[in-house]
């Protein structure tokens, strides 16, 4: 007698994974411009709305896409309910979005922005927060650091995200 499909329980499932990794870079003129000074890779969580919208594109022609990054002061853990920062300060289209990684396996889709060093925030020069955002203003994902970033006048940061399964 042959399993059933209840029997072998078939499944095929795509698991949502997003990751961020940003440098602090020294902005000032001189020897140490461009030099690295704080850097760091964190995994984060698709939040449960930001899971939703992407499966509702599977079958949409809207023209709404990812394309916002969003900096942040808050520290409260991320959770996938989710839908806000909790204290955004700055966004950033993401000038650099690529598909170059939907070939690899698993494959990925990453999206990257930058802010310079005359761009720094006048409310705090803190950093604990990330976010991805669609242009409807929908959040993706959401990541808290585990150590704070100071950025200033004198750095540029650089972020690039990244969605996979």
């Amino acid at each position: 007698m042959e399993p059933t499909i209840e029997q072998n329980e078939l499944r095929d499932v795509i698991y949502l994974r997003g990751s961020i990794e940003y440098a602090l870079l020294d902005a000032r003129p001189g020897p140490t411009q461009g030099q690295i000074v704080q850097e760091g890779r964190r995994d984060n969580i698709v939040v449960t709305q930001g899971r939703a919208w992407i499966l509702n594109r599977i079958g949409s022609t809207d023209a709404n896409v990812i394309d916002r990054i969003y900096l942040g002061t808050g520290t409260a853990a991320p959770a996938t309910g989710n839908t806000q920062l909790a204290n955004s300060f700055s966004s950033r289209s993401a000038g650099t979005v690529s598909a170059a990684g939907t070939t690899a396996n698993p494959p990925y889709f990453q999206f990257s922005a930058s802010w310079a060093s005359n761009e720094t925030h006048a409310s705090s020069s803190v950093i604990n927060e990330f976010g991805l955002f669609a242009a409807n203003a929908t959040m993706v994902g959401r990541l808290t650091t585990s150590a704070t970033i100071n950025f200033s006048s004198t750095n540029e940061l650089k972020i690039s995200y990244s969605l996979s399964n």
